[in-house]
């Protein structure tokens, strides 16, 4: 109703509050028609958990932000009046469905975050956020946790699609960080969520079983390895690199906060380059929407 009585409200509507700040930011320098806000889902629509599970849907705010756009869509809501758009998460390996109508966007990688794991972007943080001296560099950084942030992207399917309630502990993901071999280490972290498992509530899931499914979906992993990256991962991983090469610069008072992921992380994003993510195709099509006509939708 919104809609069709204020054509010039545009609406883009996003999974979560710091996503909502990250698109915020974007579109504050781009030029638009009509009056543009962005949203995180839960502070714009009401989408109860009943709606996901009777459609089939695992609960959380990707799939709230997806079936609300399925609603959009069903109701002829017009696509110039609202943008939802989310993580493109699994479904690289083909594990999270692609949901086809005009109102969803997906990130072109597989999480908002990811768009920060870049050499340039990095390269701002050792320098100007954390002042590393010249031989810690960006490319080492990147290609030294590429391979621990990919299995960890698996293992996390895995998990998910066992259907146990299977957590990774949080110190099986540290030690992956630090671990020679990732393979290795992805034994013992899928050992360790089996362990928090009652028995009884495993349902014939195994170490081996889940192991199986590890090298079945690691076949799939080819091309950008942003496609493959679990985006909260990227500042854990940073920080236990630098500990391990380089931890003078948390011993700066004013860093020493920076070794708590989620500060590390807000303090990434703010550091992503614009001029990069306007060459993405996501950001390319939100541009575009922004300058083009509003209208109302049609029920």
């Amino acid at each position: 109703m919104l809609y069709e009585l204020e054509p010039e409200v545009r609406d883009i509507i996003v999974e979560g509050r710091g996503d909502k700040n990250f698109f915020e930011w974007f579109i504050s320098e781009e030029p638009s028609n009509g009056l543009v806000k962005v949203y995180a889902v839960s502070d714009r629509v009401h989408v109860p958990d009943s709606d996901l599970i009777n459609n089939g849907m695992i609960t959380g705010e990707r799939n709230r932000v997806l079936h609300l756009s399925n609603l959009l869509s069903s109701m002829k809501v017009s696509p110039s009046s609202v943008k939802l758009i989310i993580d493109a998460d699994l479904s690289s390996i083909g594990l999270d469905p692609i949901s086809d109508n005009s109102h969803l966007l997906y990130t072109d990688f597989s999480a908002i975050e990811v768009y920060a794991f870049s050499e340039r972007t990095i390269f701002k943080l050792l320098r100007v956020g954390l002042g590393a001296p010249g031989h810690v560099t960006a490319k080492d950084l990147i290609e030294s946790i590429r391979p621990a942030l990919i299995s960890l992207f698996i293992v996390r399917a895995c998990l998910r699609e066992s259907r146990i309630g299977a957590k990774i502990p949080t110190r099986a993901i540290e030690e992956i960080h630090g671990c020679n071999d990732p393979h290795r280490a992805v034994e013992e972290i899928f050992r360790l969520a089996l362990d928090r498992v009652p028995k009884q509530k495993r349902e014939g899931v195994t170490r081996e079983s889940l192991l199986a499914n590890f090298r079945e979906l690691e076949n799939k992993i080819s091309g950008d390895s942003r496609h493959f990256i679990n985006g909260h991962d990227i500042s854990v991983a940073i920080i236990h690199y630098l500990k391990k090469n380089c931890r003078s610069v948390f011993n700066v008072e004013g860093r020493r906060e920076l070794q708590a992921a989620p500060v590390m992380e807000i303090l990434l994003m703010g550091l992503v380059d614009r001029s990069e993510l306007k060459g993405h195709p996501l950001f390319l099509s939100i541009s575009s929407w922004l300058m083009s006509e509003s209208r109302a939708g049609s029920f």
